[in-house]
């Protein structure tokens, strides 16, 4: 236990950090914190509230946003309690759509406070803006997929019982359920553009759909063993498609780990395949859909040029964020999520360094299983059912 000098006691409990106010005698919040607290302690100016753990882990959160006049926001029940499988966050990172093992799917809408709050406290808190939107219409298995339309008007979920749902971006009202053939399996990845929705099979199948009339257009068998991974470009004319199950050496001796597909979507042919050297961690189309640029999972970029099917390292750090307005900014500077094993951490992309450069670790007793980032927020998803929400500084200085 320690006291703050405005008198704010932490305990430390077997269900996280919890707050009490001593002049009200009342908890206040509850800090999420699991495993065994080794040291605790609060900033002298109160705002700040530190916890070390016994693997070596050190937490830091910033306190200012908890209301002490109001309850303590509600936790999950234990059994409620499931692995957040699937994050995604719209272009404008408004909204955040979360998936989990149950087949639950929730929608956010997000805020400064980082604070978690049940619909019944939103009627009297309606200053906060991150709240729950939904939380409704579960699949029947765990959900593996979700993506929003450029505009943020729809979002998408895809799951392992072989269904997608398309949601209403704003409200989070269900739009309709899309069921692919029997013969197809879970779906895996799905992306949208602001007309069709792709959705990627565990079988390596890959399912076209309009979202107009919520029908299935045609059916893509392509040659790769399990489809990881899907993106459309925003003119509807192009997919990619990868294949990270695909470890091989190619004719000259080079090890691949990846394979990206590139389907037409008019004339319903591949029109490219790249071997790529790297597990696959984030990818996109350039704006002019000539090049398509994938993050590996240690933060290498490669830039497939889709009119000479050369491959190259980059695009080059100083026109990054022109080209890849999703990029998320540090005090200007783009930073990424990379993953070595079971290690994530953020790594920064200064100008004269060549490589990526390690700025943020974090601690392995969180159990990360899912992130997502945009130009101005990132998301981390914990196999315990939390959420963690980054807002890097846009600016310099």
């Amino acid at each position: 236990m320690t006291f703050s000098l405005d008198n704010t006691l932490a305990i430390a409990t077997a269900f996280g950090i919890k707050l009490y106010d001593v002049k009200t005698r009342a908890f206040i919040h509850t800090l999420p914190f699991h495993g065994i607290s080794t040291a605790q302690a609060f900033s002298p100016d109160g705002t700040h509230f530190a916890v070390g753990g016994f693997n070596g882990g050190v937490h830091l959160w910033d306190i200012r946003g908890i209301d002490t006049s109001s309850p303590p926001s509600e936790e999950h029940p234990p059994e409620e309690e499931t692995a957040v499988t699937a994050l995604a966050l719209s272009r404008d990172c408004s909204r955040l759509a979360c998936g989990f093992e149950s087949g639950t799917v929730e929608l956010w809408e997000t805020s400064p406070t980082k604070r978690r709050i049940g619909p019944l406290a939103l009627r009297s808190k309606m200053k906060t803006i991150f709240i729950r939107i939904f939380r409704q219409s579960r699949h029947t298995a765990s959900v593996r997929a979700l993506g929003f339309s450029p505009d943020g008007r729809l979002f998408a979920s895809g799951s392992f019982d072989g269904t997608v749902k398309l949601w209403n971006g704003k409200d989070g009202s269900l739009r309709g359920t899309l069921k692919a053939p029997a013969e197809l399996s879970p779906v895996r990845a799905v992306s949208l553009s602001n007309s069709v929705l792709v959705a990627g099979h565990v079988d390596s199948d890959v399912t076209l759909w309009s979202l107009d009339t919520l029908s299935l257009i045609h059916t893509f068998e392509t040659s790769g063993n399990s489809v990881s991974a899907v993106s459309i470009s925003e003119n509807s004319a192009l997919i990619a498609v990868v294949d990270d199950n695909n470890f091989h050496a190619d004719i000259l001796g080079k090890v691949v780990q990846s394979a990206v597909s590139f389907l037409d979507l008019v004339n319903h042919t591949t029109i490219a395949t790249f071997n790529i050297p790297y597990q696959i961690h984030t990818m996109s189309f350039l704006p002019d859909n000539s090049q398509f640029v994938v993050q590996s999972s240690d933060g290498v970029y490669l830039s497939l040029n889709l009119m000479n099917e050369h491959i190259t390292k980059g695009p080059p750090l100083e026109d990054l964020t022109q080209r890849l307005p999703d990029t998320s900014l540090w005090h200007g500077v783009p930073i990424l999520h990379c993953q070595k094993k079971d290690q994530h951490y953020f790594s920064a992309l200064f100008s004269g360094h060549k490589s990526p450069v390690p700025v943020l670790w974090i601690p392995r007793d969180l159990h990360l299983s899912q992130c997502t980032q945009k130009s101005s927020m990132i998301a981390l998803g914990c196999r315990d059912g939390r959420v963690i929400l980054l807002r890097p500084a846009s600016h310099v200085g």
